[in-house]
């Protein structure tokens, strides 16, 4: 039988909380909207889980405002996600173009 004589705290590492972040929100957005989400970075400054860095591509003219549907499909898949800031990805062929 294990007593413990001291309160027991567990302290989470950052890196581990960042992981399970990073995957949920991809999960989450792949299932709703496969193949727009290109990256999913939790920043350090948020602890990895205040906020969210979501890199997504416009395939096609009717793919506008999805971008804002993937921000809502993360900011719901967790509670303590605050922030979210969307990049467009583009080529630099297309960057050129624009």
């Amino acid at each position: 039988m294990l007593t413990l004589t001291r309160p027991f705290l567990i302290k989470s590492d950052p890196s581990l909380v960042r992981m399970v972040v990073v995957n949920g929100i991809r999960n989450a957005v792949e299932e709703a909207i496969p193949g727009f989400l290109q990256n999913v970075y939790a920043h350090t400054a948020g602890g990895g889980k205040f906020l969210g860095i979501l890199q997504v591509k416009k395939r096609q003219p009717s793919d506008e405002g999805r971008q804002g549907q993937a921000a809502l499909i993360a900011l719901a898949t967790y509670s303590e996600l605050k922030n979210i800031i969307l990049v467009d990805f583009a080529t630099p062929e297309e960057a050129n173009n624009a």
